[in-house]
């Protein structure tokens, strides 16, 4: 019996007390907002936007699983991703336990029971932490710069990530690439979210553009705080002191409030899709092997 089958049933027990816990405190979270109240405010359409978001931003988490899936394979290229996503996106769900750091510590436990290599798993993980800030960084400057907010400071920012990302992709790293490509996709869909919601609130094209950016600067302050879980409480505090050139404290209070949930709501179907997703293949293969 090798490594990853002795991990399995152990991994089943200490992701099921992950899952419970996570589950806990995304409830908590989701509680603090009032999203009743939130919710109550807005229009049909808006309503819509906010839940077709929370679906698209679970959608776009399979980006970065998939990404950290290219780094983790190390010499093997042609590992299936499945067990990568699945892996990934029960790791997400930790991170809203006290401490983010749960969700890298899980997601190696996880990853070892599908088989994979502890070194080329934690390589993964400091490259996708490294790209995080790298693309967010970058994305932030040029949204920022286009809309006419911190246009000179934008810009300075923008072109020292893209020297860290040259010199990150000088290294070689196998899989780079791909990683880096994910990562441009699902932040490019992030921003994409959050200035839909901020023109919701606001309604002026470019002022949502500027808050969409502020947006990822405020979710970089969150992501650098390893100890508070989902970045909870720092990424709003760092939206509101950011954002008062663009829009009104109630407003803030309403974007932050929303985006929130939809990252809360999308983590959450990410997440237990991770946990259900392996019984109900395995139910359907039965199906299957039972009707040939």
């Amino acid at each position: 019996m090798n490594i990853s089958h002795k991990l399995r049933k152990p991994a089943r027990i200490v992701g099921g007390l992950l899952f419970a816990a996570s589950l806990y405190f995304i409830y908590d979270a989701a509680s603090a907002l009032q999203p009743g109240a939130r919710l109550a405010r807005l229009g049909a359409s808006e309503l819509c936007v906010v839940l077709l978001s929370s679906i698209a931003y679970a959608a776009l988490l399979t980006l970065l699983a998939i990404g950290w899936h290219e780094v983790a394979s190390g010499a093997n290229p042609h590992r299936p991703k499945l067990p990568s996503i699945i892996a990934y996106a029960r790791s997400v769900l930790a991170k809203y336990l006290p401490g983010s750091i749960f969700q890298y510590a899980s997601r190696q436990m996880f990853g070892a029971s599908a088989g994979f290599d502890q070194k080329h798993m934690a390589l993964s993980s400091m490259v996708e932490v490294a790209l995080h800030i790298i693309v967010a960084t970058m994305l932030a400057s040029a949204m920022l710069a286009l809309s006419g907010l911190w246009g000179l400071p934008a810009l300075a920012a923008g072109i020292g990530a893209a020297f860290a990302l040259a010199m990150l992709a000088a290294r070689k790293l196998p899989g780079f690439g791909q990683a880096l490509v994910s990562q441009l996709a699902f932040f490019a869909g992030f921003a994409l979210i959050a200035a839909l919601i901020a023109w919701i609130l606001i309604g002026a094209p470019t002022s949502a553009l500027t808050l969409a950016g502020i947006f990822l600067v405020a979710w970089l302050a969150g992501f650098l705080v390893p100890f508070a879980p989902g970045g909870i409480g720092i990424r709003e505090a760092a939206l509101i002191a950011l954002g008062t050139t663009v829009a009104d404290p109630a407003t803030l209070l309403s974007f932050a409030a929303l985006t929130r949930l939809v990252t809360l709501a999308g983590d959450f179907l990410f997440g237990a899709a991770g946990y259900f997703l392996p019984s109900l293949l395995m139910r359907l293969n039965r199906q299957a092997s039972a009707g040939q």
